[in-house]
Parts: C-alpha cells; structure tokens; sequence
C-alpha cells in the first residue's frame, strides 16, 4: 500500500519494495522495511505492468475529473525522541507521493481499509482469509510451478531462508504428485 508509481520501471519491468506504511497516533506513516532483505527490487510480468498501466491512465483521468477536490500527499518529516517521523500529509503544494493504491478521489488506500474488506469477506463469505495469506498464495503458487526457495526468499524479502522454509514452503498436493513423478522418472532410468 506504501507503492508510489516510482517504484515501478515500466522499462526494466520491475517493482521496487522500499517502504511501508503504519499508524501512528492516528496518522498514516512511511517506514522503512525491516531488514535490508525486504529492501529489494523485484521482477514483474506483464499482466500486472498493464494492469498498473491502466490503472495510471484511470488516476491521471480522475486527477482531473477532480480537480482542486483530488487528494494528493506529501511527506512531513518531523523528529520525536530521536526517531524521524515521515508522516503522510494531505498537500496540493509541496513534493507530492504518487501513490499507487488510491481511492478515485485520491484518497489513499490504507491497511485499515483492507482489514475492513477481509472481515468483511470472512464474515459474509466465511472466509478465514487474511491480507497476509495473498504472500502465501504467491509463495505457494511459485514453488508449485517450480520456482526455487531461493527465488521465493528474494521475492519476499526474507532475511532468513530457514523463514521461507519455514513458514512458505508447506507441500501442497501438487507439489507431493510432481515429487512423486520426479522419483518415478529416476527410479526407471
């Protein structure tokens, strides 16, 4: 949610993770990632390019639609105790944060917002599904199609491998059939 549009290289086709969002005494900030791990620039492939694409041209298409009424943002840094704040602040002067998951008023799309939508999705749907369960959907649907534990580390941020290992890489049905397919195909050589 903390995605401005220059972390993405439409050239290079590539996502930068540089940042986070938090709350802070009921004000949205920036923060940066954990680890060095989770500062990464990932690749990405072009159904999600042109979905990001579209979705550029429909904000630049509400940004005036709007006008003077589009919420844009800027970082307030101030310090408290030693440690910079970077708050978001709405502002139509200074250097502006080009977010990417916005409203179509400019207004931005923050965690609150989405654990709204998934407890409404687990209760009207009965769901037990989570924000966080999409980077296991990832990581599964990765390893299952044969990505390596190396790759997925990287593509999450992690530190650790022994955490991807962990907490991402649980044998799917899938993944156990082809285990089984590999063993058979060695087995008759």
């Amino acid at each position: 949610l903390s995605l401005t549009w220059d972390d993405i290289n439409f050239v290079e086709r590539t996502l930068s993770v540089n940042k986070g969002i938090y709350k802070r005494e009921q004000q949205w900030c920036l923060s940066t990632p954990k680890t060095k791990a989770a500062i990464r620039t990932i690749a990405i492939g072009p159904t999600l390019l042109n979905i990001l694409k579209a979705h550029k041209k429909e904000q630049i298409s509400n940004r005036l639609k709007y006008g003077e009424y589009y919420t844009n943002y800027s970082e307030k840094k101030h310090t408290v105790g030693g440690e910079v704040i970077r708050t978001i602040v709405p502002d139509s002067i200074g250097d502006r944060l080009e977010f990417i998951c916005t409203r179509e008023n400019g207004g931005l799309v923050n965690p609150d917002n989405i654990k709204w939508a998934f407890k409404v999705i687990h209760h009207k749907l009965g769901l037990d599904y989570t924000f966080h369960a999409f980077r296991h959907t990832h990581a599964t649907i990765l390893l299952e199609n044969g990505a390596s534990i190396k790759e997925v580390q990287y593509r999450l941020g992690h530190r650790d491998i022994q955490t991807t290992l962990d907490v991402y890489a649980h044998v799917t049905e899938k993944m156990d059939r082809g285990s089984s397919s590999i063993f058979e195909k060695a087995i008759q050589k």
